[in-house]
């Protein structure tokens, strides 16, 4: 798959910088707002679509390749279970505030980047697996 026009090229660059800040924004303000780790992976893998489309296979692999996306892809795995088995081993909810006082919110304090505990390293985790996951997919579908 060679690529296509440099006008397509050209539209790509300008536009590949800024749907990744907005998957990166969805997928980090997921707790606060509508959206998420998986709708946040999903611009993200978007993204490396319109790039493979618009610059081929060969340019993509060599920027990033099928076992960087498999190595990411369990990257974000492991920070998903790393979150879980941390709220397991420490005693405290899945999704909650680790530190319950009288002072803060059972799910910390309302409308703040950090309100809701490990749900925001649940996310990102999220995000990295979706977005590595759709990388990988898109590569099995170039190739053939």
């Amino acid at each position: 798959m060679r690529g296509m026009s440099i006008i397509v090229k050209t539209v790509v660059r300008l536009i590949a910088p800024a749907m990744l800040l907005v998957g990166v924004s969805v997928a980090l303000h997921g707790h606060l707002t509508p959206g998420g780790g998986f709708q946040g992976g999903v611009m993200l893998g978007s993204t490396f679509l319109l790039l493979l489309l618009a610059f081929g296979l060969d340019f993509m692999e060599g920027k990033l390749g099928f076992r960087f996306g498999d190595s990411l892809r369990g990257l974000g795995a492991a920070m998903i279970l790393l979150v879980g088995l941390l709220g397991l081993t420490f005693g405290f909810w899945f999704f909650s505030w680790p530190f319950r006082n009288e002072a803060v919110y059972l799910f910390g304090v309302p409308s703040e980047f950090f309100s809701s505990g490990n749900l925001l390293l649940y996310d990102i985790g999220e995000a990295i697996h979706v977005a590595a996951a759709f990388l990988i997919v898109f590569y099995c579908f170039a190739r053939k």
